[in-house]
């Protein structure tokens, strides 16, 4: 789920924001044949828990603030 720009615009602008490294560090694990000792990986697992957590702020002031 993307975050609705229109009504969290910051919230959906940070999201937006998270895309990029998520690609570049894949394409640093394709350039170093994923021998990176596991920290792309973790950078990418700490992207994808701030995206979750952005949503969840997102749905929260959705049921919250009405």
């Amino acid at each position: 789920m993307n975050i609705d720009g229109a009504r969290h615009a910051n919230l959906a602008a940070a999201q937006r924001h998270i895309g990029g490294p998520f690609e570049s560090i894949r394409g640093a694990q394709r350039a170093n044949k994923d021998e990176l000792a596991g920290h792309a990986e973790k950078a990418l697992d700490l992207l994808s828990q701030a995206n979750h957590e952005l949503k969840e702020a997102a749905e929260y002031a959705d049921q919250h603030h009405k």
